[in-house]
């Protein structure tokens, strides 16, 4: 009777330690804010299908408009403040997750949104053949959790994504 209770003992010990093994060995799942790159995420308030694509191939309104085309779909038009929820959102989750440190958009110009500041008007770049609509890089702020638009860089040296609204 002592043997089957030590065995008993022992078996229960052995599949304790096991069941120890398997889950600290399942990887863990971290908390992170998602960043929807290449996924085609739908916002349910208004049903628009969005996608968060890297821009390929140069410097610009052109590139910017043609990373969104290849996804047959067009960039996400700065124009309301849902529109600004949206890029604020998106954009701050690519950060914290490390996968996009700016976005381009076009932003219909002289309209302001709450937690995104433009520079001041003397130095707006304006795309070319557009009267309406300026293209800017979006970086966000952890420190105030706004966003910042900013010219295009002179330079490409940091990852860059525009948002893409998915066509019916």
């Amino acid at each position: 009777m002592l043997q089957h209770k030590r065995f008993g003992c022992v078996g229960l010990c052995v599949v304790a330690a096991t069941m120890t093994a398997i889950t600290r060995a399942a990887p863990q799942t971290q908390n992170l804010e998602q960043c929807p790159l290449r996924q085609e995420l739908v916002l349910e308030e208004n049903g628009r299908r969005l996608l968060v694509v890297p821009v390929l191939g140069g410097m610009g309104a052109a590139a910017a408009r043609t990373s969104c085309l290849a996804h047959s779909s067009s960039p996400l038009f700065l124009n309301s403040q849902d529109d600004a929820d949206v890029l604020h959102r998106l954009l701050k989750d690519c950060v914290k997750a490390r996968r996009m440190s700016s976005m381009w958009v076009p932003a219909r110009r002289y309209v302001q949104h709450k937690r995104i500041h433009r520079p001041r008007a003397e130095t707006l770049v304006t795309s070319s053949g557009h009267v309406e609509y300026d293209w800017m890089s979006a970086h966000y702020n952890r420190t105030s959790d706004d966003i910042v638009l900013l010219p295009f860089p002179k330079e490409i040296n940091e990852r860059k994504g525009i948002i893409c609204v998915r066509r019916d």
